[in-house]
């Protein structure tokens, strides 16, 4: 069940990226507290589930030693689990405080399972 959930993603997101030949794969290391499609559980100021302090500081110590040319997230959608919306916020921040000269393209992707759901929702389906 949902305990070993996280582990069998993440196999399953290393095998993908393979595919792609991806040189690099960060994951936060934070805590998915529960299903929410809300990223302010995540980034609100009350929020506490995430030391956002920690991973700002991780993800510009990361894009700044990496001479990247590419960041690739999962673009938030209100259909998006809430802190992959989150995640995916926090990238581009870090993208955002970046150097202008240095900073890489930021590219995202909607699921297409999400997309279709969100045609569903608006449609009636």
């Amino acid at each position: 069940g949902r305990t070993h959930l996280p582990a069998i993603r993440e196999r399953e997101l290393v095998e993908g990226i393979g595919y792609l030949h991806v040189r690099r794969l960060y994951l936060l290391d934070q805590v998915d507290h529960r299903y929410t499609q809300d990223a302010g559980e995540v980034l609100g100021e009350e929020a506490g589930v995430w030391d956002l302090e920690q991973v700002r500081g991780d993800l510009d110590r990361l894009l700044a030693a990496g001479d990247y040319d590419l960041v690739f997230v999962m673009v938030p959608t209100q259909v998006t689990h809430g802190h992959h919306q989150a995640a995916s916020l926090l990238a581009a921040e870090a993208v955002g405080r970046m150097p202008e000269e240095a900073r890489p393209a930021l590219e995202g992707q909607v699921s297409q399972a999400r997309s279709q759901a969100a045609s569903a929702s608006c449609t009636g389906a």
